[in-house]
């Protein structure tokens, strides 16, 4: 996957997992509510059941005439009776509780309060309790729990599918695409290589036309075309190709390919200002030259007539500086992606700083690009600290 496609992709998969997560867990909350309320009703007829027991008891016991009343308890439940000034009078427990009617929760403790109507015993106010079924919040809990999980694994199962079939269409895109450039990289080889062979056996056999000014349009063309050959090779051949790691004069090969790149420069009457110091590099050559190449082009291609670019080489780093159209901010970091183009005026595939960021990658470099719109860029390669 192209680093577009994943970031494409993740998003995908966050809005996804994220809104389907949350529809869950808002149904999860009705759910809980029901079946909150339904664990509390069942607890509040059990109450109510033990509260009719105790009142009929009660209006036993008032009508009794014996001189010793039992006043009733029931296993598993509480209770107590009060006055109608809201007085205890007896009772298993003695609650602090406000009596008003009604069922309500305090602590671990089910209340049920109820108005005794006839004041049997003089009792107003019935209190009866249970502990709270603790095991059944419990079990509701783990329920939702574990549908939650298991909710979460088959929304991100669905999720990663989805996703996949969405970027099937664009996967067969860019396999065509990988497919075309193989072909034309095959295709474009030789022609290439016969007009620039040409071209030179032209000037050769007729030095007067050297400066000829059609010649070195058609030179520059064809350099221009090699280059596209190169950067199309170079993605596609890339991992295959063995390298020849050795030890490099980079200062000496920089030289070479700003002498390669002169004419281009001279074209477009632009100004090279290079600070060269003696640098050894160990990496194959294939490579730096084509690090060095992508950023020089880069910059003559993006600078306009009549300005500036200024080159150092250190045996710490490599800064490249024009005074080109410059890239905007929110091009910035999609910049090095490969056939991202911030300027679609200028041409060319988008290959290059994709190509650079790659090289720079496989050994190891820091590669740090900063840009002011209409103020130029400024590339740094740093391969020692």
């Amino acid at each position: 996957m192209f680093p577009s496609e994943k970031k494409s992709f993740y998003r995908f998969l966050a809005i996804y997992i994220f809104s389907t997560l949350l529809l869950v867990l808002v149904g999860e909350y009705f759910y809980y509510t029901f079946a909150l309320h339904k664990i509390e009703d069942e607890e509040r007829r059990e109450l109510k059941k033990v509260s009719n027991q105790i009142l009929w008891r009660l209006k036993e016991l008032h009508q009794s005439f014996s001189k010793k009343l039992e006043y009733p308890v029931i296993k598993g439940f509480h209770s107590a009776i009060f006055d109608i000034d809201k007085n205890y009078l007896i009772g298993d427990f003695k609650p602090n509780i406000p009596l008003q009617e009604g069922s309500f929760i305090q602590g671990d403790l089910f209340f049920l309060v109820r108005k005794v109507k006839p004041h049997y015993l003089g009792a107003a106010y019935l209190v009866v309790a249970k502990k709270k079924d603790q095991q059944a919040y419990n079990n509701l809990l783990k329920e939702l729990l574990v549908f939650t999980l298991f909710s979460l694994v088959v929304i991100v199962l669905t999720a990663v599918i989805l996703g996949k079939l969405f970027l099937k269409p664009l996967k067969e895109t860019v396999t065509l695409l990988d497919n075309f450039i193989k072909d034309a990289t095959h295709e474009l080889n030789t022609p290439i290589n016969t007009i620039i062979t040409n071209i030179e056996l032209f000037k050769e056999f007729n030095p007067h036309l050297k400066e000829d000014e059609e010649l070195k349009r058609i030179e520059i063309a064809s350099w221009r075309l090699q280059k596209i050959f190169s950067d199309l090779s170079f993605l596609k051949l890339h991992h295959n190709i063995k390298k020849n790691i050795e030890i490099l004069e980079a200062d000496e090969i920089l030289r070479e390919r700003l002498l390669y790149f002169q004419p281009l420069a001279l074209s477009k009457s632009l100004a090279i200002f290079s600070t060269i110091e003696e640098c050894k590099l160990e990496m194959d050559r294939n490579d730096l030259e084509t690090l060095f190449d992508n950023l020089i082009s880069n910059a003559i291609k993006y600078t306009p007539p009549l300005k500036a670019i200024y080159i150092t080489l250190t045996p710490r780093e490599l800064v490249i500086r024009d005074e080109g159209i410059g890239i905007d901010k929110k091009d910035l970091e999609f910049i090095t992606h490969r056939f991202f183009r911030a300027n679609k005026d200028k041409g060319g595939f988008g290959l290059g700083l994709a190509i650079v960021r790659k090289i720079c990658e496989y050994y190891g470099f820091e590669l740090r690009i900063e840009s002011k719109k209409n103020r130029g860029t400024k590339v740094t390669i740093r391969w020692r600290k």
